[in-house]
């Protein structure tokens, strides 16, 4: 049959922002434009202080459009009133960071000392906490002590005497922070709404007023979670989890939400893996604080009311995954709150800046009237980054928000743009994207002239308002192979943080599975040029096919299958209830199996349950394709750790790993990473500590059996850009190398391929050491893949280089 299948997003769009603004109606069209009084508001415009002399300066070089930075010390009447003087449309923007929640830092991950010896005082700098308790463990992670540490000018004092000699004792520290990484939806977030809403009737805007953009203040992202720009930066506007805030009002909220979901206190018992009942009531359950977080901790709970802990496993509990509900339902709901009550004062759009993904913007229903699209440099970097993700989020939801980018900047350093070229590049590629606004930081070049040339051109295309991006999604977790891009017939590849993954489907191909509220889709696509297939699925009858260009589809339906033409685009495949399988695919492995077990034989190796496996999966393939791939392929590497001349170590089985724990990221090679982070301060243990914080550092045990004795070193592992001058890779005792170029095939959330460099490695037995300097600005980082290679390598993301004789 021929499938003649156009591509299309089928989300029906959410509810219209709209409003009337002193006699102007306003409202947001299907493709995101704001129409104002009935003609299109696609303004490029300047971003400026919200003072009159940047205002009139911008007056003079001839902008109208501005967004105009305030801050709380500003006088927003003389501002406001100084836009309207001079004629000016303009967005007002809050420009103070937003209030942060007082709350618990439970990440002993990220906060401990290693190495404290049964009889010893330790002293750490915890800068900004209110109190901290702290927990001394023994092996296995039990409680050999704990209590409240002493505090004195910003410093931790832990005295432990125990009983047990030992030297290899930890002393975890739960500290209680004034001002924590996660933004105050509370109490915090009261007190700025009726500052906000006071000044703003003070300052009575007129006519020209367009947009209020981040009521609330200016997101940043935070530490706690380091991810690389590439993967979008870490969540301003939410946490993934280790800090309890430290609030009346998350109290009550807490409770609430525990009473409706677990009805009992022995339910919530039974939820949260509490030995015995510890609690009395719910009030007192949602006061409680997990000395552990999802990672690694102590299987106890503190009561700070009454100075006492509770017995409760880490393992299975679910407290973090109710406290994160509780946390990212106060974020939509308080902030849709304030930005109704913003337009009670001032009914125009409200806008908040995507700053990572979170429950702000990863909605339907989002808070607010648009979203405030990032953007830094110029080129491919401009998608890649921030922005895509943005974008992503903009559009995958079928919200119909306001897109505007809030802040184009050339670097983040603020330099400005160099030439008008650079400048129109970048408002072009926004364009394209679908982006209706598009405001240039001013920095001191000659931005104001460029920006009123362009705006005049803006208002005369009048089809900006009615250009409606194309686009379709990969989860973050198969970024490499997938990429964001702009496919054949202009549609955009955004990633998306839904459930998905990469699928392995062979040398030929590449494959991921999307399965988001919005989108469920299997997208596939040949690693060259078009390939004639069979596709191998149950029942083909149900599978329809889509292609992304609008091509036509050559397919036909046929015994257990369907005969398809896959090109270098991707094909999206809906309807299938497992994993479609190319034919040749299938082949291409039996083929590689049988060369394996030839090296096998010669070498000595046994794999006669690898072989009864792959044998096993093989026969199925018909009936399961999907399931029967993963096995083979699963098999397959299993032989290949046997058999290669390279030496494949997953990064979360160290031989020693200090302050490392095993993190899950469904990306990564096997699922997992190690990922070693530090909070405290680098080098501020003092006392009695055998090893001080200092730096951090995994060892792995490598045995080379190959014949050739040089080997390429590779590092595949996420490390933040202003860190990796500090990382080295050493053999014990002999070479000692740095991370000397930025990664390749970047895939996931932020990991890449660091080619370290190569060495002599005769057959044997060597010591691996990856250490992060005391010194590096950010002490994170994680490590997904140690590999010594004598054979030619090219990265594939999470991929195990094919076998070569």
């Amino acid at each position: 049959m021929m499938l003649l299948l156009s591509f299309a997003l089928l989300l029906e769009q959410g509810a219209t922002p709209s409003g009337v603004w002193q006699g102007q109606e306003w409202r947001v069209n299907a493709a995101h434009a704001l129409l104002w009084d009935g003609l299109p508001y696609t303004p490029v415009g300047l971003v400026v202080p919200a003072t009159a002399d940047a205002i009139g300066k911008a007056q003079n070089a001839g902008v109208r459009d501005l967004l105009l930075e305030a801050t709380l010390e500003d006088n927003w009447a003389e501002a406001l009133a100084a836009a309207e003087s001079a004629g000016a449309r303009y967005l007002f923007s809050l420009n103070e960071p937003t209030p942060q929640a007082r709350g618990w830092l439970c990440m002993p991950e990220a906060m401990r000392v290693l190495n404290v010896t049964h009889r010893s005082v330790i002293e750490v700098d915890l800068p900004g906490a209110a109190r901290a308790y702290y927990v001394v463990a023994g092996p296995s992670s039990s409680i050999m002590a704990r209590g409240w540490a002493v505090m004195r000018d910003g410093k931790a004092r832990v005295e432990v005497n125990l009983t047990v000699s030992a030297d290899d004792y930890q002393v975890l520290l739960f500290p209680l922070m004034r001002e924590s990484e996660l933004v105050d939806y509370w109490e915090g977030l009261d007190a700025r709404r009726d500052e906000v809403i006071r000044r703003l009737k003070e300052a009575a805007p007129g006519r020209g007023l367009r947009g209020i953009v981040n009521p609330l203040g200016r997101p940043e992202p935070t530490r706690g979670d380091v991810r690389s720009p590439s993967a979008g930066g870490a969540a301003a506007w939410t946490t993934t989890g280790g800090i309890v805030p430290d609030s009346i009002l998350f109290r009550l909220e807490f409770e609430q939400f525990l009473r409706e979901k677990y009805q009992t206190i022995e339910a919530l018992a039974r939820a949260w893996r509490i030995d015995s009942l510890g609690f009395k009531s719910f009030t007192e359950a949602a006061a409680l604080i997990p000395l552990f977080s999802p990672d690694m901790g102590v299987d106890a709970f503190l009561d700070p009311v009454n100075d006492r802990t509770v017995s409760g496993r880490r393992i299975g509990s679910k407290y973090w995954d109710d406290v994160q509900v509780v946390i990212e339902s106060a974020c939509a709901r308080r902030l849709s709150r304030l930005a109704a009550a913003v337009r009670s004062i001032a009914d125009v759009p409200v806008v908040y800046d995507w700053a990572g993904w979170s429950p702000l913007h990863e909605r339907r229903d989002i808070a607010g009237d648009g979203i405030g699209i990032p953007s830094v440099g110029t080129g491919t970097s401009i998608v890649s980054g921030r922005t895509g993700h943005a974008l992503s989020s903009a559009l995958a939801w079928g919200a119909r928000s306001w897109i505007v980018a809030t802040r184009i900047r050339f670097a983040e350093n603020g330099a400005a743009f160099p030439t008008e070229a650079q400048l129109r590049s970048v408002v072009a590629t926004l364009v394209d994207l679908g982006v209706k606004g598009w405001f240039v930081e001013a920095a001191g070049g000659d931005e104001a002239a460029w920006v009123s040339v362009m705006n005049g051109e803006a208002q005369l295309d009048v089809s900006l308002a009615d250009r409606s991006p194309r686009a379709i999604f990969y989860p973050i977790n198969a970024r490499y192979p997938a990429d964001t891009m702009q496919l054949p017939g202009g549609v955009w590849w955004l990633p998306t943080p839904a459930a998905g993954d990469r699928l392995d489907v062979g040398a030929n191909y590449e494959a991921y599975r999307l399965a988001a509220p919005y989108d469920r889709h299997i997208a596939i696509w040949t690693t060259g040029a078009a390939r004639k297939t069979k596709l191998l699925v149950p029942n083909p009858q149900s599978v329809t096919l889509h292609s992304v260009s609008g091509m036509a589809v050559d397919a036909r339906v046929v015994r257990d299958g369907i005969e398809v033409t896959i090109r270098n685009e991707p094909l999206l495949i809906f309807g299938a209830d497992t994993t479609p399988v190319p034919e040749d695919a299938v082949q291409e492995l039996v083929e590689a199996e049988a060369a394996i077990t030839a090296e096998a034989v010669r070498k000595g190796a046994d794999i006669t349950e690898e072989r009864f496996l792959f044998a096993d999966a093989l026969r199925k393939v018909k009936t399961s394709p999907g399931a029967s791939l993963m096995q083979m392929t699963e098999t397959y590497r299993r032989m290949l750790l046997k058999v290669a001349p390279y030496v494949w170590r997953e990064g979360e089985r160290a031989d020693s790993a200090g302050v490392g724990v095993r993190m899950q990221s469904a990306g990564c090679s096997q699922g997992e990473a190690l990922r070693m982070r530090l909070l405290i301060p680098a080098e501020s243990a003092r006392g009695d500590a055998r090893s001080p914080i200092g730096g951090m550092s995994a060892t792995y045990k490598l045995s080379v059996s190959g014949s050739r004795d040089e080997h390429t070193i590779w590092l595949a592992a996420r490390i933040p850009e202003a860190s990796r001058p500090f990382v080295r890779v050493e053999v014990k005792g002999g070479l000692s190398l740095p991370l000397s170029a930025p990664p390749v095939s970047e895939y996931a959330d932020g990991f890449g391929w660091y080619q370290v460099g190569t060495m002599l490695l005769p057959k044997g037995e060597y010591e691996f050491i990856v250490s992060l300097d005391p010194g590096a600005p950010v002490m994170d980082m994680a490590i997904d893949v140690l590999l010594a290679t004598p054979q030619p390598f090219r990265p594939s993301g999470p991929r195990m280089p094919r076998f070569l004789r």
